[in-house]
């Protein structure tokens, strides 16, 4: 074991002779515990260009190679995201987007029904007592003069009229 700087944080371990970051490390684990076909390299400065990521993804093939899956910037959560996201064989995207999908129309639905709901009960009033005047709350609480010769009209009060267009 060789020395190196503790401040006391606990962040920082030796592995293999190696300072580790102890998220890092976390982060390599699960990747590991995943699929352990899942390999994850750190680049150093002399194996990577400026434009290479430091951190790569690597799947191990059956015949020993490696095969690169992706690249990342930075090591955290997300990355164990995107794995879960591509695996085609645990995590099925259309399925998911369909369940989302129906899930939507479902709302949507539900919407339309609770309208057409409202609009029959106004519809059963006004047959119901069969005035040539009277007035409703719609659903954004206006109170609306309905008249049998005339277009409905919002009220503030009822003595108060304003044209439902302005």
């Amino acid at each position: 074991m060789s020395n190196y700087y503790d401040p006391g944080t606990g962040d920082w371990l030796v592995v293999d002779g190696q300072i580790v970051e102890r998220d890092a490390l976390r982060i390599a684990e699960k990747i590991a515990d995943y699929d352990p076909n899942l390999i994850l390299m750190c680049l150093t400065d002399d194996m990577a260009d400026f434009s290479d990521a430091p951190f790569v993804l690597c799947e191990r093939r059956p015949n020993g190679v490696l095969h690169k899956v992706f690249e990342a910037w930075q090591l955290d959560d997300r990355i164990i995201e995107r794995i879960y996201a591509a695996d085609q064989q645990r995590f099925d995207a259309l399925k998911k987007i369909e369940s989302m999908e129906e899930k939507k129309k479902k709302e949507s639905d539900s919407r339309y029904r609770e309208m057409m709901d409202e609009n029959l009960d106004i519809l059963m009033t006004v047959v119901k007592h069969r005035k040539s005047t009277f007035t409703i709350e719609n659903h954004q609480g206006d109170l609306v003069r309905v008249n049998e010769d005339g277009p409905p009209i919002r009220v503030a009060s009822e003595s108060t009229i304003i044209p439902l267009g302005g």
